[in-house]
């Protein structure tokens, strides 16, 4: 069949704007062609409306489309088979058996197709009757059981023998050849269909509120009563046992999830077993009270008949007594569109565990400015030598309370993580005078008290003279002894006995005790294991594509480090491009598309054609946008923020003046962003010295962005109030309020500025990153040393450096405008914005209107035009 065009309307909930259409149009296309597209929409012009509507479209035709073929295939219609078959079928006429192939294929297809359709009609039929029962007598029953159930396990529990240290003794390690057992027994437990024979939407973005927005949005479109949405959350969120969601730490919550399954396993076989003997199993080997099959299937048909968020699912399970994070992994192989975070869809492992299966389906990945950076970050290990030693130290003890009792294997291996743990230690405690003749960057001393090294993989393994164990298999070990938890359960159940758990290399027991506790309660593991275990997997990766920071401290060894630094992100994104049938990354602030390409899919081997960019204009007027260079203050002193004259103190006075100027005749809120915290102390203190504070501060009241995150919500508060009360008109002197930003900070992403609380936006120089830190300059040799360079344009690594900062004004400066009556300037300080190889890589629809100044007279004079024709309207 041909391909699909992109149709003229869509569905939207109200008339779209043009660009919205474009938006639509454009993402059909990207999907019915299968290609990898960058789409970019600012911030207030509908992108998640758009992605929805454009999306479902294309799915809804696709599969009347795949519908219709299935019918023409069960009816014999040859018509529909592929053109290189057909005339491939003319060349080889007398081949009956190349023809009958081709039909039995299809027709298995076919028929496939045909099971799936039938199987969500039977599952409908099973909803509509639970949605006539729901609330009454099916959910009722449900509740009493679980109560009787509860009840009779409270009685048992009384004759239940305790037996903590078997439950902390290793199971004896029989092979390293067998494989690896499933650690989840979903699946066995249940009667998981077959995956529904159509194609699926799996969208993803950062952070748990944005998945939740995004639900709500869909439930305002026509598709909310048509296509099935499953959100998928951790654990941590989903989880309605509080025995398991006390442990805080995500991995011992996942751990203690699957103990409770294998428990309740066991539970019911010795029950089954003896009836009057006494049950030898510990007080939780009951197993959990919401993993039960059938309220988990009734849980998963409701949540595939109505749209819900992960909160409602929560809501819905803790009624019905079903564990809301399997009923959405059951409900994955029959939904459409599957709503889940960033690192379940871009950790290979985590999906694998999840039931996710991109061949063939849409993958939509939104908010991925940063996406760069985050497959990098969630593939980074960083272990301290206080980690090392604490870990070292309890294993230790383990091995010694228990050797009488572990297999001659288990021994084995545990010495072998000693081995590597002292190894560990060994190499940061090394003086940072010792020369590094294996350093591929050679030794970098950021301080006296600090020296930084980066090795390359192998180099490293060398270096810690570990290079003769097979990690492979020991990273096998601890998986299946699944000796992390159970060096966890040892330390927790031995903390509080200071004369079992001594810390050998503290100066005494009783203080290295007290000294651990802080870190029991910041993460809830009592063992770092989990965490040491994580840095001897990435050591099993390819040597190319990362780079070991080995960090030193002279003044205090704890403070010493290992770090496992991921520099090529694509190596994690190969499969996903491969196995999709298309890739969208969407966002607010996409510019500059360079990155993405070299970094992520000219890596992951997508060819030039298979790319598609989309970049379209702001939904508001021309006349509502003022964006300006200002190269030069009110007495004429050029602005230039680079490293080497930043701080001159007379151009921070200057800046100070400047800005008391603007501020005169800007209404409601002023934002201003500045490229540190450390910058932006500095500018004030200066500024409090000069009384520039003090003039600023006649006009606007000043907030400054905390370093706490928990105080931002505080800060930012108080800001809109003192807006809010002098409503952008003058009251006494003051006209609104300033508020002094940090790029990268709490107030740079995912705050809106929206109307007076942000009428200007300015910002301080271009925020460069610290070109010394030996993390970054690894980064830009790695990217000269695998990347084509063109002679007539910058080195890879300098433009990845460039773009790293213009990705940080873009995110901040689109914080300005927020929904088409939106209006509002943004001043950009610095002569360096007046060259075109840096205005060019701000979003289209800031560039296109960008006033470059000369002088702050000319500045003044169309920032004064701008605010009073917003006045007289």
């Amino acid at each position: 069949m041909a391909a699909m065009e992109a149709p003229a309307d869509f569905p939207f909930p109200f008339k779209p704007y043009s660009i919205q259409t474009d938006f639509m149009r454009s993402l059909y296309s990207t999907l019915e062609e299968g290609k990898v597209g960058l789409f970019e929409s600012p911030t207030g012009t509908g992108k998640s409306l758009s992605i929805i509507c454009g999306c479902l479209k294309w799915l809804m035709d696709h599969q009347e489309k795949e519908t219709k073929r299935c019918e023409a295939i069960l009816s014999g219609d040859v018509s529909v088979l592929p053109l290189s078959d057909k005339n491939e079928k003319k060349s080889v006429v007398d081949d009956w058996f190349a023809e009958y192939d081709q039909r039995k294929r299809l027709r298995d297809e076919a028929f496939k197709m045909k099971l799936a359709a039938d199987k969500r009609k039977q599952r409908q039929e099973r909803i509509s009757l639970l949605k006539e029962r729901y609330g009454t007598s099916l959910f009722s029953k449900r509740q009493a059981t679980v109560k009787n159930e509860k009840m009779s396990i409270t009685d048992e529990q009384v004759t239940v023998a305790s037996s903590a240290d078997n439950e902390l003794l290793l199971d004896e390690y029989h092979s390293d050849d067998e494989h690896m057992e499933h650690n989840d027994s979903f699946e066995s437990d249940c009667d998981i269909e077959d995956e529904d024979q159509t194609v699926k939407i799996f969208y993803a973005s950062r952070t748990h509120s944005q998945l939740t927005q995004f639900v709500h949005e869909v439930k305002k479109t026509s598709y909310k009563d048509t296509v099935s949405v499953i959100p998928l959350g951790s654990r941590q969120t989903c989880c309605l046992n509080k025995s398991v969601t006390k442990l805080q730490s995500i991995s011992l919550i996942n751990e203690r999830c699957i103990e409770l399954q294998k428990n309740k396993k066991k539970s019911s076989t010795r029950d089954n077993d003896t009836v009057k003997t006494k049950r030898h199993r510990t007080v939780n080997s009951d197993g959990c009270d919401y993993y039960k099959l059938n309220n988990i299937e009734t849980m998963r048909d409701l949540a595939l008949d109505e749209i819900q968020d992960i909160e409602q699912l929560v809501t819905l399970g803790r009624d019905i007594s079903g564990c809301p994070y399997y009923a959405t992994r059951y409900a994955v192989p029959h939904a459409q569109l599957i709503v889940l975070p960033y690192n379940i869809l871009l950790h290979s492992n985590t999906r694998d565990a999840v039931g996710i299966k991109l061949k063939g389906n849409i993958v939509i990945i939104d908010e991925a400015h940063n996406l760069i950076d985050t497959i990098s970050s969630i593939h980074s290990v960083h272990i301290t030598m206080h980690q090392i030693q604490k870990t070292h130290s309890q294993l230790l003890q383990y091995r010694d309370r228990y050797q009488s009792r572990l297999k001659a294997k288990n021994l084995m291996y545990i010495d072998q993580i000693l081995f590597v743990l002292i190894s560990f230690q060994r190499l940061l405690t090394r003086s940072s005078d010792t020369p590094n003749p294996h350093t591929s960057t050679g030794t970098i001393n950021q301080s006296q008290q600090e020296h930084c090294e980066l090795v390359r993989l192998n180099e490293f393994l060398l270096k810690a003279k570990i290079d003769n164990i097979n990690m492979f298999k020991l990273l096998q070990y601890c998986k299946k002894s699944q000796i992390a938890k159970k060096l966890n359960g040892f330390a927790e159940s031995y903390q509080r006995d200071e004369a079992t758990i001594k810390d050998d290399i503290g100066a005494n027991t009783s203080s290295s005790v007290v000294r651990h506790q802080g870190d029991i309660d910041r993460d809830g593991i009592r063992s770092p294991l989990m965490i040491i275990q994580q840095f001897i997997e990435s050591l099993t990766t390819a040597d190319q594509d990362c780079r070991i920071v080995i960090k030193q401290s002279n003044d205090s060894s704890s403070q010493s480090s290992l770090k496992y630094l991921l520099l090529n992100p694509s190596v994690h994104f190969t499969d996903i491009v491969k196995e999709a049938r298309a890739v969208v990354l969407a966002g607010g602030t996409m510019q500059p598309f360079s990155d993405f390409k070299e970094q992520l899919f000219t890596g992951a081997g997508v060819p030039i054609d298979r790319f598609f960019e989309f970049s379209c204009g702001h939904v508001i007027g021309d006349d509502q946008l003022l964006p300006l260079t200002l190269s030069k203050g009110t007495s004429g002193y050029t602005f230039n923020f680079n490293y080497e004259q930043r701080q001159d103190k007379q151009m921070i006075i200057e800046l100070g003046r400047t800005i008391s100027n603007i501020v005169t005749i800007v209404p409601g809120g002023v934002v201003c962003f500045f490229p540190s915290y450390e910058y932006e102390k500095l500018v004030f203190n200066i500024w409090e010295k000069n009384g520039l504070l003090d003039r600023i501060a006649n006009k606007k009241q000043i907030f400054r962005e905390p370093k706490l995150a928990s105080q931002a919500e505080l800060v930012l508060s108080q800001y809109a109030r003192c807006i809010e009360y002098n409503g952008g008109i003058s009251v006494s002197s003051l006209t609104g309020a300033l508020m002094s930003c940090v790029v990268g900070g709490k107030l740079s992403e995912g705050i809106n500025f929206s109307d007076n609380l942000g009428r200007c936006v300015i910002m301080v120089g271009l925020p460069y990153p610290n070109i010394k830190s030996p993390e970054l300059i690894e980064k830009m040799e790695y990217l000269n040393s695998t990347q084509k360079v063109d002679v007539s344009s910058k080195s890879p690594g300098q433009m990845h450096y460039d773009n790293l900062c213009m990705k940080a004004v873009n995110q901040s400066i689109g914080r300005a405008i927020r929904h088409a009556n939106d209006y509002a300037t943004i001043i950009l300080i610095d002569q360096r914005y007046s060259h075109p190889s840096v205005y060019s890589k701000l979003p289209n629809w800031i560039s296109s209107q960008l006033l470059i100044t000369t002088s702050f007279g000319q500045s003044f004079s169309a920032l004064r035009k701008f605010f009073l024709s917003k006045k007289n309207k």
